[in-house]
C-alpha cells in the first residue's frame, strides 16, 4: 500500500514538476503528508506515483488529493478489463475454429465462467437458441466485471483483471475443472451423436470415456442374461 514514503516522493514530484507554486514549514508538510498518507493508503505499492506522474506530464496546473487518487482509482477499474461484446465474439469465433468436440482456451477467466454458466460449450456450440445464450452470457459476464469493480474498489485486489483472476480460483474455474466438466458434457450426448463426438470425449478425459464405455457393456450383458441370452453377441 501507499506510506508515508510514497507520499513524500508524490508530493516531491508535484513541487519539482510546479517550481515556486509551493512554499510550506516543515509542520505544515508533514501534516499534509498525514493527510495524503491516509487518503492514499488503500492503494498498491508505486500506484500513486505513478498516477502522480501521468498527471504532471499532461496538466497546467497542480494535481489534488482527489486527482491523484482518481487517477490511479481508474487504471485499476481498466486494466485487465475485457470489453463484453469482445468476450462474446471470442466465444462465436471459437464455434469455427476449435468446435464442439474440444475446450477452447479462452482469454479471460470471466469468458470461462460465463460459459459455463449459460450452460456449457457443447450447449453452446448446439446453438438452440442463440439469442437467448447470448443474453444470459452477456449478463453473467457484466456480473462477474462488477464483482470484480467492487473487489478493486476495496483493495481486496490491484486491477479488474487480478480481480477476476481470484473469482476464477475461488470457483476452482481452471482447465482441469472445465475438462472434467466438458468430459461429463460429452459422455451424455454419445447416445445421440456420432463417432467423431465420441472420439473427442476419449481424447479429453479418456479415462472417464473408458469407465463410461465398461458401465454400459455391463448394463447391456445384464439386459442379455436377464432375457435368457448367453452374453455374447
Amino acid at each position: 500500500m501507499a506510506g508515508e514514503k510514497e507520499t513524500r516522493a508524490v508530493l516531491g514530484a508535484i513541487r519539482l514538476a510546479y517550481p515556486g507554486r509551493f512554499k510550506f514549514s516543515k509542520t505544515e508538510l508533514d501534516a499534509i503528508v498525514q493527510l495524503w498518507a491516509s487518503q492514499l493508503s488503500d492503494l498498491r505499492d508505486g500506484a500513486a506515483l505513478a498516477a502522480c506522474e501521468r498527471l504532471v506530464s499532461s496538466q497546467k496546473h497542480p494535481p489534488s488529493l482527489s486527482d491523484v487518487r482518481s487517477e490511479a482509482l481508474s487504471v485499476r477499474l481498466t486494466r485487465g478489463r475485457p470489453d463484453a461484446g469482445d468476450a462474446w465474439a471470442e466465444v462465436t469465433r471459437a464455434f469455427g475454429s476449435v468446435g464442439r468436440n474440444r475446450i477452447p482456451k479462452w482469454s479471460s477467466p470471466a469468458i470461462a465462467r460465463a460459459v459455463r454458466a449459460v450452460g456449457g460449450w457443447v450447449h453452446l456450440c448446439k446453438g438452440a437458441n442463440s439469442a437467448a445464450d447470448r443474453a444470459r452470457f452477456l449478463e453473467n459476464y457484466n456480473g462477474q466485471i462488477e464483482e470484480a469493480e467492487r473487489l478493486v474498489l476495496i483493495g481486496t485486489a490491484p486491477s479488474i483483471g487480478d480481480a477476476l483472476e481470484l473469482a476464477a480460483q475461488a470457483w476452482q474455474d481452471d482447465n482441469e475443472g472445465a475438462n472434467r466438466e466438458f468430459s461429463r458434457e460429452m459422455l451424455g450426448e454419445w447416445h445421440e451423436d456420432s463417432a467423431p463426438t465420441a472420439n473427442g470425449a476419449l481424447e479429453s478425459d479418456p479415462e472417464a470415456a473408458k469407465r463410461y464405455l465398461a458401465g454400459q457393456m455391463s448394463q447391456e450383458l445384464a439386459k442379455r442374461f436377464k432375457k435368457g441370452g448367453s452374453g455374447k453377441r
